[in-house]
C-alpha cells in the first residue's frame, strides 16, 4: 500500500488530502482471469477471431511474470509493426470531451479522482469488454449451429436444437449482464 496526495472539492474550497492506494490485479491479469474462468464459452483457448489480438494477449499474459514489464512501452516498441500500430491506435483517444462539457458537469480530466478519466472507471471497464467478446462469441457460435441444423440428418438436428437451446440461455445471461434488452420471439 501507497500514499498519495490528491486534490479534493470541499464545499467551494479544494483541500489536499493523504490517499491510501492498494495497487491490485493488473488489466491483464483481470481479462485473463475473466476469460479463462468462462472457457466452456471458448472450448480449449481463448477465442480472438483475430489473430494480432491473440498474438498481443498472449505476449501480455508470458511477460506478466516480468516484474519490470510496462505493457504500453512494450507494445509501442515492439518490433513487430503491425502490433505497434495498434498498440498506438489502442492508446490514443481518438476523441475528447471539450472543456466546456467537461466544466458543464463539474469535472475535469486533470483531477485524479475524476469520472472523465478511464483509469478510475477501468474495472467495470475492462469486465464490459470481456463479457462483450463473450457475446460475440455466443452470437457466432448460434449462427454457425443455425447453418448446421439446415443440412443435418433428423438426429444431428435433435442435438444441435439442443445445443442452439443451451447457447441461447447463455446469451440470455450475456445479455443481462450487459444491461440489454432482450427481445424473445415466439
Amino acid at each position: 500500500m501507497r500514499y498519495e496526495k490528491e486534490k479534493q472539492k470541499e464545499d467551494d474550497e479544494e483541500i489536499e488530502v493523504e490517499v491510501a492506494i492498494e495497487d491490485g490485479p493488473s488489466v491483464i491479469e483481470v481479462i485473463k482471469f475473466d476469460l479463462l474462468r468462462d472457457k466452456f464459452i471458448f472450448s480449449d483457448e481463448v477465442f480472438f477471431s483475430n489473430n494480432l489480438y491473440r498474438t498481443i494477449f498472449e505476449e501480455a499474459c508470458e511477460k506478466l511474470k516480468e516484474e519490470s514489464f510496462v505493457c504500453d512501452r512494450h507494445f509501442l516498441t515492439h518490433p513487430d509493426p503491425k502490433v505497434s500500430r495498434l498498440a498506438t491506435d489502442l492508446i490514443s483517444d481518438k476523441y475528447q470531451l471539450s472543456k466546456i462539457h467537461a466544466k458543464s458537469i463539474g469535472e475535469s480530466e486533470d483531477e485524479k479522482s475524476s469520472r472523465l478519466r478511464e483509469r478510475n472507471s477501468l474495472d467495470k471497464l475492462v469486465i464490459r469488454a470481456t463479457t462483450e467478446l463473450k457475446n460475440a462469441h455466443v452470437m457466432q457460435q448460434i449462427n454457425e449451429v443455425k447453418k448446421s441444423i439446415e443440412t443435418a440428418d433428423t438426429q444431428q438436428q435433435l442435438e444441435l436444437m439442443n445445443e442452439l437451446r443451451q447457447l441461447q440461455d447463455l446469451k440470455k445471461v450475456l445479455a443481462k449482464n450487459l444491461g440489454e434488452r432482450i427481445i424473445l420471439k415466439y
